[in-house]
């Protein structure tokens, strides 16, 4: 079996899609801690510091000691009070700030699945199909070569699998080639012979055509065969065969 592709499917063969560049970096998490309502161990720790300064401050002066007492426990009160105002500007700071880092995240993910889509062997395969169609669609419909005459005993099965199972068009043209398969969805042109390369093989590639040659032998034990490579040939899977 030999598979003649036209020159700019051959190219397309070998592209391969455009990776998208990393522009956003992995987020990092806020440095924010939690916002409270109360932060009942810092407020403990002073506490106990007021007490242990208190402690030492009278035994040098009672009185000394007793103001720090109560400077002491009226920082705590306005400290506490203060937590409980801000409670809520403080929780919407927060949220704003855990909202961008989401995003942020998200963004980045969606970065990723693009660059791994596009680097991914099914992500390659799918971007080869789909050039390969917008090649074959560039070259002109040949129509006027569907006359049909009369299918050599050699290709019949073949011919009549092909219209079976196949969504295009399979007809004997009066000249060359032996089978020709038409889909014309994608405009694909897939010329079959037996045996040897036909000498129009030239000016068919360059007209947009595939050129798929069988050995009359295995055609004739092995239709079934020959149906299933037409058929990846059909679904542009060339990398199958």
């Amino acid at each position: 079996m030999q598979l003649l592709l036209p020159s700019p499917l051959q190219q397309a063969l070998k592209a391969r899609p455009p990776v998208p560049r990393r522009q956003v970096a992995f987020p990092q998490p806020p440095q924010t801690p939690f916002p409270r309502l109360v932060n009942v161990p810092r407020t403990l720790l002073e506490m106990l510091g007021m007490v242990f300064l208190a402690a030492i401050a009278i035994r040098i002066n009672r009185i000394l000691g007793t103001s720090i007492i109560v400077l002491g426990v009226l920082v705590v009160i306005v400290r506490v009070q203060t937590q409980l105002i801000t409670y809520r500007s403080r929780w919407r700071n927060y949220r704003a700030l855990m909202d961008r880092y989401f995003q942020q995240l998200e963004s980045y993910a969606k970065q990723e699945s693009q660059y791994e889509q596009a680097v991914s062997a099914e992500g390659v395969k799918t971007f080869r199909r789909s050039l390969i169609i917008s090649r074959l669609l560039e070259f002109p419909a040949v129509g006027t070569l569907l006359t049909t005459a009369e299918v050599a005993p050699e290709v019949c099965s073949l011919m009549t699998l092909l219209q079976e199972h196949l969504p295009g068009t399979v007809t004997r043209p009066q000249e060359r080639p032996d089978l020709l398969y038409v889909d014309p969805q994608i405009n694909l042109h897939l010329a079959i012979a037996l045996d040897q390369v036909p000498p129009e093989s030239q000016r068919w590639l360059e007209q947009g055509w595939i050129v798929l040659v069988f050995p009359t032998e295995e055609v004739v034990r092995s239709p079934q065969k020959c149906l299933h490579i037409c058929q990846r040939v059909a679904d542009l899977q060339f990398d199958a065969l």
